[in-house]
């Protein structure tokens, strides 16, 4: 307990912070002691696990010397763990400490003494994590995934934006390290019951009533490969164990070397780490094939919403905080946007609008739907025009005339935020790619796809079958918007004022070829861009919202 014995520091609502006070620490053995506050350092601090670390090294190494051969001294932190050849370390150690210079010692009714027979046979709790037999750590890990189970619950009372943000930025990870630091290949299906929570919460924020057979697929992608992000605890956990097991025998090869002799690693161990793949590394190739097999049993349309939705600009929304009404997202619009990014269509099998087969995608480009293109399209014109002026010594006129006719462009940007020439023109269309796959992409002529990018692997060889689920959706949905484009060049090129750039952008947030490097161009200079990528990402997602029919 710590608490201010003078008020007088309480001064105008508000704690006098620059001025040191005393604070009364009272421990239980009910003797107080008085400190300063300027002592020690803030909480929270990241310097002070480092400073009690450098300050503890002495005392432990002279403890190592103590104790003499047989023994190995561990510690992180606090938690210090003494392997013995022999009983008895536990007195040994606690002798030493209680006279030693640095104030250390050992609270013995934290400490305890345990044979290496006793652990593997009821285990032992270690940092956070077990060792021991499989039913010891098989109890330790359904102890700790239950514990998560009410609190995936607890979700249920939250808005829909603020459960999902929760559910992927924090509960989801909760378990994370034990993917690394707990042996369970040798344990049945440890993580199963995990991975079915957090698809269950998953689904019910979506509030579709369908199950599809592709929803736990998604669910377990990577956002950045058109997934949500939840990854698979029974996935991951062997590719995590063993990255942690590489790096892990390099570096106790040199901390134990003495008693550390039955693993063969390189000489030099930052040669042997380097060597050894990470978890990202062994994760990301897994997350790559399994995405190509998905893709290979997806219809063509749902193939290029899965690569619409791995667009950076289709994923920003997910990460919106609410700070304000701006950033804030409806419940029926989280639902369509996750419905969207799974491939969800609504529950009904025909459009109550247009009678037609409600297949994934339909929400985008059925007739009989409410018009909110045309709003779409002036928001997002509004927001171009509104972030590009904050660029400095630039102006953005709205809807110039094309001379000679009665055409306008969308914008007429002049200054620095131009991206040719002291003055450009642009004109932004926006286009479902439930639209785009209807085009055949390998028909249009080559000339129509003058860019490449290694990202998207483009060449006239795409359409070969024999290549990857994975190039083929990419390079159709990539055609299609650039044939978009050289639409718009053919309509506008030549007859405005300034150099014209068309700027194309899906429905998902994909942007074409050209719009990529306007974009770059901007990224450079807009002092706001991270907020206007984020406001953009939401402005798309609201407005196909409007057109999900559930």
């Amino acid at each position: 307990m710590i608490y201010h014995p003078n008020p007088n520091l309480y001064r105008a609502g508000r704690w006098a912070y620059n001025e040191a006070s005393p604070l009364v620490i009272s421990g239980n053995d009910g003797l107080s002691i008085t400190m300063q506050s300027s002592e020690g350092v803030r909480q929270g601090d990241p310097f002070g696990p480092l400073l009690f670390s450098i300050g503890a090294r002495n005392t432990l190494d002279a403890l190592q010397q103590h104790l003499g051969p047989g023994h190995a001294v561990l510690a992180y932190l606090d938690d210090v763990y003494i392997l013995s050849e022999e009983a008895g370390a536990l007195v040994t150690a606690s002798a030493f400490l209680r006279e030693n210079d640095a104030g250390l010692c050992l609270n013995m009714s934290k400490c305890t003494e345990s044979s290496l027979v006793s652990v593997s046979q009821g285990g032992l709790e270690v940092l956070g994590t077990c060792v021991g037999s499989a039913a010891a750590r098989t109890a330790f890990l359904h102890r700790k995934i239950d514990e998560q189970i009410p609190a995936l619950g607890r979700l249920a009372d939250l808005p829909a934006q603020e459960a999902l943000l929760l559910l992927r930025q924090c509960l989801q990870a909760n378990l994370r390290h034990l993917q690394r630091s707990l042996k369970t290949d040798d344990i049945t299906d440890p993580w199963t019951v995990l991975d079915n929570a957090l698809l269950d919460r998953f689904l019910a924020i979506r509030g579709s009533p369908r199950r599809l057979e592709s929803d736990a697929s998604l669910v377990s992608l990577p956002v950045r490969l058109g997934g949500m992000g939840l990854l698979s605890y029974s996935e991951v956990a062997p590719h995590a164990r063993s990255a942690m097991a590489e790096t892990a025998d390099s570096l106790l090869k040199t901390a134990l070397d003495h008693i550390y002799t039955d693993i063969e690693v390189a000489d030099d161990p930052a040669e042997s780490i380097s060597q050894s793949q990470s978890q990202r590394i062994r994760c990301q190739k897994a997350f790559v094939v399994r995405r190509e097999f998905l893709l290979a049993s997806l219809p063509v349309a749902s193939r290029a919403a899965v690569m619409d939705n791995a667009s950076p600009l289709a994923r920003r929304w997910l990460s919106a905080i609410p700070f304000g009404p701006h950033l804030r997202l409806s419940s029926t619009e989280v639902a369509a946007g996750l419905s969207i990014r799974t491939l969800c269509p609504g529950q009904d099998d025909h459009c109550q609008h247009c009678g037609q087969a409600n297949t994934f995608g339909h929400d985008d480009v059925c007739t009989a739907r409410p018009l909110w293109r045309i709003a779409r399209h002036e928001q997002v014109k509004s927001l171009l025009k509104k972030h590009i002026s904050t660029i400095a010594d630039t102006s953005v006129k709205l809807e110039p005339f094309v001379p000679g006719s009665h055409l306008r462009t969308d914008l007429r940007v002049t200054g620095t935020g131009s991206f040719h020439g002291p003055v450009s023109e642009y004109d932004v269309t926006i286009v479902s790619a439930a639209t785009l796959a209807g085009r055949s992409p390998f028909s249009l002529p080559s000339s129509s796809f003058p860019f490449s990018t290694s990202s998207f692997p483009l060449s006239s060889s795409s359409s070969d079958p024999s290549l990857p689920s994975t190039t083929l959706a990419s390079s159709s949905l990539l055609r299609q918007l650039t044939f978009t484009e050289n639409e718009k060049r053919t309509k506008y090129e030549g007859r405005t004022a300034s150099p014209f750039f068309p700027i194309v952008i899906s429905s998902g947030g994909t942007l074409s070829p050209s719009t990529v490097a306007i974009f770059d161009h901007w990224r450079g200079l807009m002092p706001s861009y991270s907020l206007f990528s984020r406001l953009l990402s939401l402005s798309l997602l609201r407005a196909r919202a409007r057109f999900f029919a559930f």
